[in-house]
């Protein structure tokens, strides 16, 4: 093996420095683009969940659907996905089907995200937050 001329000391240690930072951004960018899909996975579930559970009811009561949200996205979990309750609408929207009527129960429910990982120091990546919308025929 030869040993590297005087000139080409330390090269190594530059490069490093060089791609470092970029390294650090698609890592950190990684990590919180995961934990986004995660809470959007968790949210779509917990929204889909409150909105059978209240068009079985017959009942478009949107505290008790947020309810039922807020408790589905806690379960099983040891931090919180969202900061602060997800926001949630509520909407009867009535539908023409041939020559009849539908009418459903469509809940959105919107969860602000925490803050990424490293973000003092490299500022906002990614999402700040996600939406899941459904939709269930009322009986």
């Amino acid at each position: 093996m030869r040993r590297p001329k005087r000139a080409e000391r330390g090269v190594i240690a530059v490069e490093l420095g060089m791609s470092l930072p970029v390294l650090l951004l698609l890592l950190l960018g990684g990590l919180h683009l995961a934990r986004a899909i995660h809470a959007r996975h968790r949210l779509n579930d917990a929204v889909g969940v409150a909105t059978r559970l209240a068009a079985v009811a017959g009942s478009s009561d949107q505290g008790a659907i947020a309810a039922i949200v807020a408790q589905r996205m806690a379960q099983g979990q040891t931090t919180p996905l969202c900061t602060g309750a997800p926001a949630i609408a509520v909407n009867r929207v009535v539908s023409q089907i041939g020559a009849g009527q539908v009418t459903r129960l469509q809940v959105t429910a919107t969860c602000a995200l925490p803050p990424p990982f490293g973000h003092n120091i490299l500022g906002v990546i990614g999402p700040s937050s996600v939406t899941a919308t459904a939709s269930m025929p009322l009986q």
